[in-house]
């Protein structure tokens, strides 16, 4: 009987493996078409995705809809900026209208019976094998010294931001340097473009640290990991935590620029005003907010 028993139990384990298994791999095979191409639509290797003006972008099955912010182009005498405009959910066909860029941030699968069934077979694996639950983070939760403002597709990792701006307001430093890799714009490129500024050993034009030099010596709840935002993730902030938030400014930002890690031009570096979202090239020289960030 005892024997019996095991080999059902074992069965069902297989057959359980099996299944995720196959989910899995659809999960794997999900595409989007982009202007007449089909990718694969990876949640942690595809985005966030960069469509301009004229492009176009459609969901395939078993992808049902596309998650896209919308910025605006607004020509200066510095050049194009960035201003935030609307958050998209893409179901059909749809042209990227002129004057303006697409974030393509996730999809979304055809229906929730297909997700909810993924889910029914992980927690029936998780009791086979005696494995914890998995715990997910919420946008806005309080986690490991910081707000949760975005959540990667396992919805084990994200990015925190701290509560409060760093005291005072600092310049971006390097003003007519060009500063070697610090002109990333993603999410996940924060930290490598505030290493790159400190390794060149930028220094300010009216004396002070740079921006990026006070957040990696900041120490907030016993963490001692923060860094200057890219200009992805410092927008990503105000549309989730900040003035962009349909649940209002949790992260208690003020009406003023913020500065980013991300290098615009040689005299320039991308800030973002936390009053409308608008997303502009600041003189190095000039003195912004900082609001560090880190990693889950």
């Amino acid at each position: 009987m005892n024997h019996r028993y095991k080999l059902k139990k074992k069965m069902k384990k297989n057959i359980l493996t099996s299944l995720l298994f196959m989910v899995a791999m659809l999960l794997q095979a999900q595409t989007i078409d982009v202007n007449g191409t089909k990718m694969l639509a990876n949640q942690n290797n595809s985005f966030p995705l960069w469509l301009s003006s004229g492009s176009s972008v459609s969901p395939e099955y078993p992808v049902f809809s596309i998650s896209a912010i919308e910025f605006s182009i607004v020509e200066s005498l510095e050049g194009s900026n960035m201003v935030f405009s609307r958050v998209l959910e893409i179901t059909e066909t749809q042209t990227v209208p002129e004057g303006t860029t697409w974030k393509i941030e996730s999809v979304q699968t055809a229906n929730e019976s297909f997700n909810d069934s993924l889910i029914v077979l992980s927690q029936q694996l998780d009791s086979v094998l005696n494995a914890p639950c998995t715990s997910l983070y919420q946008l806005g939760d309080m986690v490991e010294g910081g707000i949760v403002f975005y959540v990667d597709a396992t919805g084990e990792h994200g990015l925190v931001a701290a509560q409060e701006d760093l005291e005072g307001t600092y310049e971006w430093g390097c003003v007519g340097e060009s500063v070697e890799g610090a002109d990333s714009k993603w999410i996940g490129s924060g930290l490598q473009n505030t290493m790159d500024i400190t390794i060149q050993g930028c220094t300010t034009q009216y004396g002070g640290i740079t921006a990026a030099q006070a957040s990696l010596d900041t120490e907030i709840n016993g963490y001692g990991d923060w860094y200057l935002p890219s200009v992805g993730e410092l927008q990503t902030m105000f549309i989730t935590i900040g003035q962009g938030s349909e649940n209002g400014n949790i992260g208690s930002f003020s009406n003023n620029w913020y500065w980013s890690s991300s290098e615009y031009f040689i005299s320039t570096a991308w800030s973002v005003y936390f009053c409308n979202g608008y997303t502009y090239g600041n003189g190095k020289d000039g003195t912004d907010w900082v609001r560090v960030i880190r990693a889950f």
